[in-house]
């Protein structure tokens, strides 16, 4: 479609000699080739008026002494104006035509330079509506809503809508994201789901949340799913094999059939549902919290804090050697314990288990019914170089009762 030019004030006479203004422009219909549109702006009262053997329409409207009027409703019925509808928005006060083109079969463009062509091989346009600036359809039912949105040849009923979302396969953009595989759903500025067309299904949710892999499922900001069949959950959570699952902040699963989970699970406080419903209400886990590699070289205590209203009552703590790059000929003497007291729960005590990559040592604690809100473990004599061990505390987490 040209748009609309406005013939100014006095135009000339519309039907019935009431005086008025002109807008004409064309409206290409499908298979009919261009029809010429007229729309009259006049005084009160003007009559609308069809006249079909030039395929005109004169169109009066009352408005303000300035001129304007208000276009609610699409250009009429009738063989005449069958099909395709471009639709110049920006034109019933003479603006500049909008460049919009609906070649599809009962497609619908709004706004500007938006573009229903089907131009690509094999792709119709058909029954697809473009509302905004730019946006552009190639394939049929697609529909694209906003601004520099791309719904491409093989994206059949792909929906986007926002700004510079791109569907390359059936699927839904919401945001400013992509969805390049089958059935995909991407939401959220660089959310992105399948990769080169192979993948399907898949769901990202949030900031460059990504869905790579056949029926991925990524939410949170920077979420990643790798491979098929994984689930990430939680900011920066990252899914990496197959039927592999990262929940909460930072989690990382990287094993396949596996699931890692960041922050302890802990039984929660009674909140009055009574004694009824308890194992539903009031279940927990046993947990085990480690540190990240120590090297046994070097003296030092190592402090971790529990969460503020949880404290932890421990069962069990132990060594396991993480990383072993020569032979433990010397092996360290550990504490454990918490910030206050680093001995509290095992005195110093020469590890002598510690022979090999991945063996474990573990040790009877002195204490097993004090809570705590601060885990301590310690190196007070060093082991061999260039070895290094995690520690790990195993017991039940509660949170505080209050209000």
């Amino acid at each position: 479609m040209s748009g609309f030019a406005g013939g100014g004030a006095g135009g000339g006479p519309g039907p019935g000699g009431c005086a008025s203004t002109v807008y004409q422009g064309l409206v290409e219909i499908a298979d009919q080739g261009e029809v010429d549109l007229r729309v009259v702006l006049g005084a009160s009262g003007c009559p609308l008026v069809i006249a079909p053997a030039q395929l005109r329409i004169y169109l009066g409207i009352g408005g303000g002494s300035d001129g304007s009027a208000t276009f609610l409703n699409h250009m009429g019925g009738g063989p005449t104006l069958m099909g395709t509808r471009a639709l110049d928005w920006q034109s019933w006060r003479g603006a500049a035509p909008n460049n919009s083109t609906a070649r599809g079969n009962n497609s619908v463009a709004v706004g500007i330079n938006n573009d229903i062509t089907g131009a690509a091989a094999g792709a119709t346009g058909a029954y697809s509506t473009a509302i905004g600036i730019n946006n552009n359809i190639q394939a049929p039912r697609g529909v694209a809503v906003g601004y520099f949105n791309v719904v491409a040849v093989t994206a059949i009923q792909g929906v986007a809508v926002g700004t510079s979302n791109v569907v390359s396969h059936h699927g839904v953009a919401i945001g400013s994201s992509q969805v390049l595989s089958g059935y995909g759903v991407a939401i959220g500025h660089g959310a992105l789901t399948g990769v080169g067309g192979a993948a399907a299904g898949g769901v990202a949710v949030g900031h460059i949340a990504q869905a790579r892999g056949l029926d991925d499922v990524a939410v949170g900001h920077y979420s990643y799913c790798r491979i098929a069949h994984s689930v990430a959950v939680g900011a920066y959570a990252s899914a990496r094999s197959n039927y592999s699952h990262a929940w909460g902040f930072r989690s990382v699963s990287r094993p396949e059939r596996a699931t890692n989970i960041t922050a302890p699970i802990f039984t929660r406080r009674d909140s009055g549902e009574g004694i009824a419903n308890a194992d539903m209400y009031f279940s927990g886990a046993n947990v085990l919290i480690m540190t990240p590699e120590i090297a046994v070289n070097a003296v030092a205590d190592y402090v971790l804090t529990i969460g503020a209203t949880m404290r932890i009552w421990l069962e069990e703590v132990g060594l396991i050697v993480s990383t072993l790059a020569a032979p433990m000929a010397a092996q360290p003497t550990v504490q454990f314990g918490n910030l206050a007291t680093p001995a509290k729960y095992l005195a110093p005590t020469l590890c002598t288990l510690l022979t090999a990559f991945g063996a474990r040592e573990r040790f009877n604690l002195l204490l097993v019914d004090e809570p705590e809100v601060s885990l301590s473990f310690g190196i007070t004599v060093v082991g061999t170089a260039t070895n290094f061990v995690r520690a790990y505390f195993r017991g039940h987490i509660i949170e505080d009762e209050g209000p």
